[in-house]
C-alpha cells in the first residue's frame, strides 16, 4: 500500500535541497505515488498492488531509501530534528536490516545532539531489545553511557561503558576507554 506521505516527503526534499542529488529518484518517486491517496491496493492492467514481506534480507523500498539519503544529508547539516523525522519514517516502517538498524542509532545521536536525554535512552533501548544480536549495540550502549553522564549520572553511565567495551571493534574501543576514565574519576571523586 502506499499513501501520499512519501510525495509529500519527495516535495519536501526538492524545496530543501533543489540541486540535490537524489532529483531523478525524487521526481520517479512524487510520480509514483500521484493520486495514490487511499490505503487501498492499486490496480493497474489488472496486476493488484500488494505489500511487500518485509523479512531481515529485504531491501529498502523507493520511498524508505529516499527518507533515509534525506536523513544522512540532514544529520550531516547538522539539522537533528529534521533528520530524526526522517529515521523514525524508517523505524516505523517495521523492516529489518543493517539500514534499519543504523537508522535507530542515528536516530539516537539526533536525540543526544538535540539534549533530549531520555528520549535517546528509550529509543536506544527499544533498538537493543528488538536487535540483541546487532554489531551496533556497542554504539547504542556508547550513547546510552553518554546520555547518562549529560543526566549527572556517572554511576550508570560507568556500568553501561563496561558492557559496551565488551562489544566494541577497534574503532570503537579507544573512544568508550576515553569515556570510562572520565566517569571513573567523577564516580571515584
Amino acid at each position: 500500500r502506499r499513501y501520499n506521505a512519501a510525495g509529500q516527503v519527495g516535495e519536501r526534499y526538492k524545496k530543501i535541497y533543489p540541486g540535490g542529488k537524489y532529483l531523478p529518484q525524487v521526481d520517479q518517486l512524487i510520480r509514483s505515488t500521484a493520486g495514490l491517496v487511499s490505503a487501498e491496493p492499486v490496480h493497474s492492467e489488472g496486476a493488484v498492488y500488494t505489500e511487500p514481506q518485509h523479512t531481515a534480507d529485504s531491501t529498502l523500498s523507493g520511498d524508505l531509501q529516499l527518507s533515509f539519503n534525506m536523513a544522512e544529508d540532514l544529520f550531516k547539516a547538522e539539522k537533528y530534528d529534521e533528520a530524526y523525522n526522517q529515521y523514525h519514517i524508517i523505524i516505523e516502517s517495521g523492516n529489518a536490516g543493517e539500514t534499519t538498524e543504523t537508522a535507530y542509532i542515528n536516530a539516537g545521536k539526533c536525540l543526544y545532539f538535540q539534549a533530549e536525554y531520555v528520549r535517546c535512552l528509550q529509543i536506544l533501548t527499544a533498538f537493543i531489545s528488538k536487535n540483541p544480536k546487532s554489531l551496533k549495540i556497542a554504539e547504542a550502549l556508547m550513547y546510552l553511557g553518554l546520555c547518562y553522564q549529560r543526566m549527572d549520572r556517572p554511576d550508570k553511565a560507568l556500568t553501561v561503558y563496561d558492557k559496551a567495551i565488551l562489544l566494541a571493534g577497534p574503532l570503537l574501543s579507544p573512544k568508550i576507554k576515553e569515556l570510562q576514565e572520565e566517569c571513573s574519576a567523577k564516580v571515584g571523586g
